[in-house]
């Protein structure tokens, strides 16, 4: 008899840790979903809008190189883009003047040197904590 109420017992918790198991499980995913999403929302203006961008950089007369640009935010207007290669991070603002791009404001996020302390990485915190259209006046 002591075997079965030790069985049973045993079967209580074994249970209640799958069900957790379970639940740490879909959290786990809803994570990653919403964390693909919006690097999906990056990736998409990327390929959609990139082409506007590509020697746009050459604005700051400071940015050497051949960096590769991220479209984070992107209106008929106004832009948001991240210029990276390997001796730097860029994010350069845009508005949009007789059809051409106008750079307005410039933030260097890290540089090779050391001489930057900004923080860009993952996407996922521009659209939540550093979203350029509110915090950035055009």
């Amino acid at each position: 008899m002591k075997r079965t109420g030790r069985s049973a017992v045993f079967l209580l918790v074994w249970d209640a840790a799958m069900r957790m198991k379970k639940r740490i499980l879909k959290i786990l995913v809803v994570v990653f979903v919403i964390w693909y999403l919006f690097f999906g929302r990056i990736e998409l203006l990327t390929a959609l809008h990139s082409h506007e961008f590509e020697g746009e950089y050459k604005q700051t007369h400071m940015i050497g190189g051949h960096p590769k640009p991220k479209v984070m935010q992107y209106s008929s207007d106004t832009a948001k883009v991240y210029y990276v290669d390997k001796n730097g991070g860029d994010v350069l603002w845009f508005k949009k003047k007789d059809d051409q791009w106008i750079m307005t404001d410039w933030d260097t996020v890290w540089s090779s040197s050391g001489s930057a302390d900004g923080f860009i990485w993952p996407f996922i915190f521009d659209p939540l904590i550093y979203n350029s259209f509110i915090y950035k006046d055009f």
